[in-house]
């Protein structure tokens, strides 16, 4: 099997890291843009470079440190918190321990083994990865987005305050006001679900209403595909390794 035949799900992270990066990047360039004189960089960093490009580069270092610490740390899909306790309810190993009983180390291996089978590009599932990828990456994206904007609110608002000692910048409380308020519509046209006591409080909305249809849409396939034709866990591992011996090797 020839690799270029092959879109590793790290090849589909990377892209949309590379797209949260870029559009972060121009969120925090509008913020540094309004935020400091454009002597500032001959100042206090480097008087042989053009402001713009300082600017830019600011921006880009800023967002990809930032990205980086985010998915890395990815309080999501990995963290204990409401949101994620709802995104693990949509796992498509849960249909393994309800079944077979397994454990979820048990049962996330053999479901990841399923699902890398879809990377390559002529399976008739690799559709279905690339949208779980997506809608997963854009989630992260927005909530990042709406804490980046608030974070940029606050630190405007500060600034403006500050200038109350000097004179007044108006455009700093206008900048803080505009960062707001897009954090807030952000967040209210994407609501994340909220989950307690196993029940569904509020409903998913925006990028997290399709983070639930790829997931189950991915959910509906391995218990159509594998799980409802099995009986054991011995059938499930049987079945696996023949997709993957076709898929993969």
């Amino acid at each position: 099997m020839r690799k270029k035949n092959i879109v590793t799900s790290e090849e589909l992270v990377r892209g949309h890291q590379t797209k949260g990066i870029a559009i972060i990047s121009a969120i925090t360039w509008l913020f540094l843009y309004n935020l400091l004189p454009e002597d500032f960089w001959s100042k206090h960093v480097a008087s042989y470079i053009p402001a713009q490009v300082q600017y830019i580069t600011a921006s880009m270092l800023m967002s990809s440190v930032l990205l980086i610490y985010f998915y890395y740390s990815d309080p999501l899909f990995k963290r204990r918190n409401s949101t994620s306790d709802w995104i693990k309810t949509l796992y498509a190993s849960n249909l393994l321990i309800e079944k077979f009983g397994l454990n979820l180390h048990e049962a996330n291996a053999l479901w990841f083994k399923y699902l890398n089978q879809w990377q390559h590009k002529e399976h008739p599932n690799h559709s279905f990865l690339k949208k779980s990828h997506s809608a997963s990456y854009n989630a992260r994206l927005v909530y990042f987005i709406i804490l980046i904007s608030l974070l940029y609110a606050i630190v405007a608002f500060l600034a403006a305050l500050y200038s109350l000692k000097t004179q007044i910048n108006w455009s700093f409380f206008i900048l803080s006001i505009v960062f707001a308020l897009a954090s807030f519509v952000l967040y209210f046209l994407n609501r994340p679900p909220k989950l307690k006591d196993g029940i569904l409080r509020r409903e998913p909305a925006g990028v997290w209403r399709s983070v639930e249809e790829s997931f189950l849409q991915c959910r509906s396939l391995f218990e159509l595909e594998i799980v409802s034709k099995c009986k054991d866990v011995e059938c499930i591992v049987s079945s696996i390794e023949i997709g993957a011996q076709k898929w993969i090797r």
